[in-house]
């Protein structure tokens, strides 16, 4: 993976327009019934961040952090400002017994959920709870570019580990051209990587 641990810049982030797509093959046959067949596990999230570029700092903001990146070769953190906080997640073992918590979001609508692998935690804002107790930071350790938690020894089978955290998303360009101007017409994308 050819990630750098480097956040895109906030103030062009925040302005930016986001949209999220999911990917979807609809057939029908001759009698009128769909098929439907889904090619992205989890949604794509898309970001046009010509929006945020207002001025020639931002211009040299964005110049600077592209050869940086070398256009799409490497990924980086992005600020979702839609959806980068998380209250009392509760986690799961990666395996039973393990000491090993992988970071979550849970989605609900009514009694429906889906939950999304969060792989980039902020530093320094991380609160570990064993049943609704918090823990103290050198109890545990969180591994910021994975999204792991790790407890020194397992703990007990009916413990509940719940978390507050915030989070980055992994991103890249969409283009290996930069091209814009101060009134930029084109988009520029980026683009979402997901880890499995």
């Amino acid at each position: 993976m050819n990630f750098i641990d480097v956040l895109f810049p906030l103030d062009i982030g925040k302005k930016s327009v986001c949209g999220i797509e999911n990917m979807t093959n609809v057939t029908m046959n001759l009698s009128g019934k769909e098929f439907r067949k889904i090619n992205l596990q989890t949604p794509r999230i898309v970001y046009d961040i010509s929006d945020g570029i207002k001025s020639q700092k931002d211009i040299e903001q964005i110049v600077t952090f592209f050869r940086l990146c070398k256009g799409r070769f490497h990924s980086f953190r992005f600020k979702d400002w839609f959806d980068y906080e998380v209250q009392k997640q509760i986690l799961k073992p990666i395996q039973g017994g393990s000491a090993s918590y992988q970071f979550i979001k849970s989605y609900y609508v009514n009694e429906a959920c889906v939950d999304r692998k969060i792989n980039k935690i902020v530093k320094n804002n991380t609160k570990v709870y064993i049943n609704n107790a918090l823990q103290s930071e050198n109890s545990y350790i969180v591994d910021h570019n994975s999204g792991v938690l790790n407890f020194p020894a397992p703990l007990a089978s009916d413990d509940v580990v719940s978390v507050d955290f915030e989070f980055d998303i992994e991103m890249r360009f969409g283009n290996d051209l930069l091209n814009f101007s101060l009134s930029p017409e084109k988009n520029i994308p980026i683009m979402l990587i997901e880890v499995l």
